[in-house]
């Protein structure tokens, strides 16, 4: 209860935040409470390799993958947050970039996971539980708080550069096919 409390008010101070889905999200079957925190609550949310489907491309808040295999746009935004909220992951160095990710001097990190080990790395804001349970205990003590709206437009333009961006470089072209 004081770990949920302690990282409601950390997040409420953010103007700025991310959210880095992990396959502990996956594990605990906490796909839909994901998708209902992010909306509620306005925040972008980026995937670790092991998050993949976590939360659905089509949905408003989703971002992209995070890190070293990440989308420009996750990244970008990745270096400008104020706040990760890290669900079910472990922040292996694929996902964080080394920490060459987070670029603002004030960041601050809340990692919701089952193990207490990989809650507490990176001088966490840490809360020990199941994916599924910390997102709705967190939801409940949050309130109506809501990030910026401005924040969350910034997240999808900077999806929508990439997305345009991907589809240019990766769509049919008039190149003739190689003769191999």
């Amino acid at each position: 209860d004081f770990q949920i409390k302690e990282a409601a008010e950390l997040i409420k101070k953010s103007k700025k935040p991310i959210i880095i889905a992990g396959g502990g999200v996956l594990y605990s079957d906490a796909t839909d409470e994901l998708s209902n925190f992010a909306k509620k609550h306005n925040i972008p949310v980026t995937q670790t390799v092991m998050g993949y489907s976590s939360i659905k491309k089509d949905h408003s808040h989703y971002l992209g993958a995070i890190g070293g295999l990440g989308s420009k746009a996750a990244n970008n935004l990745s270096k400008e947050t104020d706040t990760a909220i890290a669900i079910g992951t472990k922040l292996a160095d694929f996902t964080t970039g080394s920490w060459t990710n987070f670029h603002n001097e004030k960041f601050e990190l809340v990692s919701v996971n089952t193990s207490r080990f990989d809650t507490t790395k990176h001088r966490a804001t840490p809360v020990v539980s199941d994916a599924k349970i910390g997102l709705q205990e967190l939801s409940i003590v949050l309130g109506d708080w809501k990030a910026p709206d401005n924040w969350y437009q910034h997240s999808i333009e900077e999806r929508d550069k990439w997305d345009e961006y991907v589809k240019k470089e990766s769509g049919p072209t008039n190149q003739q096919l190689p003769s191999y």
